[in-house]
């Protein structure tokens, strides 16, 4: 799987579009697209329906993409990363097992 960045430029290209048009589409400025594309920058939350809808690609997909950045971005240069992820997972599971006895599971 490619880094979020490198995903919106892949589709991008693929289309033969240039980053103007893109930028006008989703409703974003062009210099802000462009960082989006080279990983400066992560897009908002809100954008994704966008560019979910303009690229034809599912969305769940693409969030799960963006939500992966979101946890990388914190952690990318600390000394074990991996340990930190396999920590927070274990996290996960007890706080997935305390909803569900509360009934009120909502991912």
């Amino acid at each position: 799987m490619d880094l979020l960045g490198s995903f919106l430029r892949k589709l991008r290209k693929e289309k033969g579009l240039p980053i103007r048009k893109v930028a006008a589409e989703i409703d974003v400025d062009q210099s802000t697209w462009g960082k989006y594309e080279r990983g400066e920058r992560i897009p908002p939350k809100e954008v994704l329906p966008n560019i979910a809808a303009y690229y034809g690609i599912d969305e769940k997909e693409l969030r799960r993409n963006w939500l992966s950045e979101r946890v990388l971005e914190p952690i990318k240069d600390e000394v074990e990363p991996e340990e930190i992820l396999e920590i927070a997972k274990d996290k996960l599971k007890i706080v997935v097992t305390q909803k569900q006895k509360q009934g009120s599971l909502d991912f």
